[in-house]
C-alpha cells in the first residue's frame, strides 16, 4: 500500500498498516458503493487509492490514508464530516460523545454515518458498527478478533456521512460537509457570536465555493473552508454585526460569483422540487435551503431519486443529518450563481487533502481564481 514510487522502507502493506483503510473499505462495502462495477474490499480499495493519490507521504511514511478520497470514489454519495478527538484532532472536548455514535447508528437516523475509531493507545482502527453494553460498541476489527471497544479507549474517531447511491441524486458538483462545530473554527468570532454559534449559513457558502474550486486567499494561504471564508468576510464587510450579506460574497470571485437580490433571495419554500432539481443539474448554482423555522442554513446536493419522495439531501454545517423534506422542513432560500474555474478555462483550485490526524496540504503553489 501507499504511494506509488516512494522509496524504500517508505510504504509498507496491508497487513501491516491497513486498518483505516480496511475499516473504510468495509463501510463502503456495507452502503453499496462499488469500485469499477465490482466489490469493494480491502484490496479492492488499496489498488483505487494507490492510483488515484488515495495516500500521503508525511514525515517519510507514505502508507497515510487520504481521508477525503472516497468522494471521488463514490462519486459524491461517502463525504467526510471530520476526524475529531485525541492529541491529532481538537482533544478530548472535540471527540464525539457516546451518545452521539448511539444517535448516529440508530436506524432512525437521518444522516447516514460512518464512525471509524482510533483504539489500542491510537495504534489502530476500527469500524463502529452499533451500541453495545454501557458506553462499550460493537465494531468490525480488521487486524484483531475483539467485537467490542469501550468508548474510553477511543482517542479520536473520524466521521462520514453517506448519500445513500439508491436514494439520492447528487448534484454535477461534489460539495465537502463542513461542520460549523469542528475545533479548527468553532470559536472564532464573527463579531459577538462564534462561527460555531451561528455560522451555518457561512459555513453553507463555503462549501459551495469549495465545490465550485473557488478559492479563498488568507494571508497567503489558498483554502475554502468556514474559518477562511469568515476571515474573509469580516475584513470585507461581509457581515451586519452577526448577519452575513449576502451580497458582499460575489466580490470574493466577481467572475465566478454572482448575487441578485430579486432571484437570489427566497422568503418562502417557493421552489417545487423538479426546479430545485434543475438548478443543480446546471452546475452553475449553489442551492442554499433555510430550514427548522427560519432558524438553519444547508447546503442543498441533491434530491431525492424516487419520484413521489421530496426529500432534499444536504451539506449539514450544524447537525450530523443529511437530508430535509422540502415541504415541511423548508421555508426558504439563498440562491447564488456560483461557476467552476475549470468552465472558463482557468486553472481550478484544489483544497487541502485531509488526512489521518489532520490536514495534508500538497507541495507547490495552489492557484487562486
Amino acid at each position: 500500500m501507499g504511494v506509488p514510487g516512494a522509496g524504500p522502507g517508505e510504504r509498507d502493506t496491508v497487513c501491516h498498516q491497513g486498518c483505516a483503510m480496511s475499516s473504510l473499505s468495509m463501510a463502503l462495502s456495507g452502503w453499496g458503493i462499488q469500485i469499477d462495477g465490482q466489490e469493494t474490499n480491502p484490496g479492492s480499495l488499496n489498488r483505487w487509492l494507490a492510483a488515484n493519490d488515495g495516500y500521503a507521504c508525511v514525515g517519510g511514511d507514505c502508507n497515510n490514508l487520504v481521508l477525503d478520497a472516497g468522494l471521488q470514489l463514490s462519486r459524491g454519495h461517502v463525504q467526510l464530516i471530520g476526524e475529531w478527538g485525541g492529541s491529532c484532532c481538537g482533544g478530548t472536548a472535540a471527540k464525539p460523545s457516546p451518545d452521539t455514535i448511539r444517535s448516529g447508528l440508530s436506524s432512525s437516523s437521518d444522516g447516514h454515518l460512518v464512525f471509524i475509531a482510533h483504539v489500542r493507545n491510537g495504534t489502530h482502527f476500527v469500524l463502529v458498527t452499533g451500541a453495545g453494553v454501557g458506553d462499550n460498541f460493537a465494531v468490525n476489527d480488521p487486524g484483531f478478533s475483539a467485537t467490542t471497544y469501550a468508548y474510553a479507549d477511543m482517542s479520536d474517531i473520524i466521521v462520514y456521512t453517506v448519500f445513500p447511491p439508491t436514494l439520492a441524486l447528487l448534484s454535477k458538483e461534489m460539495y465537502p460537509v463542513f461542520n460549523q462545530g469542528d475545533y479548527r473554527w468553532a470559536s472564532d468570532l464573527i463579531d459577538t457570536e462564534t462561527v460555531g454559534a451561528v455560522g451555518c449559513l457561512m459555513s453553507s457558502i463555503s462549501a459551495a465555493l469549495n465545490g465550485h474550486g473557488i478559492a479563498i486567499n488568507v494571508g497567503g494561504v489558498l483554502d475554502a473552508n468556514p474559518g477562511t471564508l469568515n476571515a474573509w468576510l469580516k475584513t470585507h464587510d461581509g457581515y451586519s454585526e452577526n448577519d452575513l450579506i449576502e451580497s458582499a460574497v460575489p466580490a470574493l470571485s466577481p467572475g465566478h460569483i454572482a448575487w441578485n437580490e430579486s432571484w437570489s433571495m427566497h422568503h418562502a419554500a417557493d421552489l417545487s422540487l423538479p426546479a430545485v432539481r434543475a438548478l443543480l443539474d446546471t452546475g452553475t448554482h449553489a442551492v442554499i435551503a433555510n430550514v427548522l423555522k427560519g432558524r438553519h442554513f444547508v447546503l442543498v446536493v441533491g434530491t431525492s431519486a424516487t419520484r413521489d419522495s421530496t426529500t432534499l439531501y444536504v451539506s449539514d454545517s450544524g447537525f450530523l443529518r443529511n437530508s430535509y423534506d422540502l415541504v415541511t422542513d423548508v421555508v426558504g432560500w439563498r440562491i447564488f450563481n456560483m461557476t467552476n474555474a475549470a468552465s472558463r478555462g482557468e486553472t481550478e483550485y484544489r483544497a487541502p487533502r485531509a488526512v489521518l490526524g489532520g490536514v495534508y496540504r500538497a507541495a507547490g503553489p495552489l492557484p487562486s481564481t
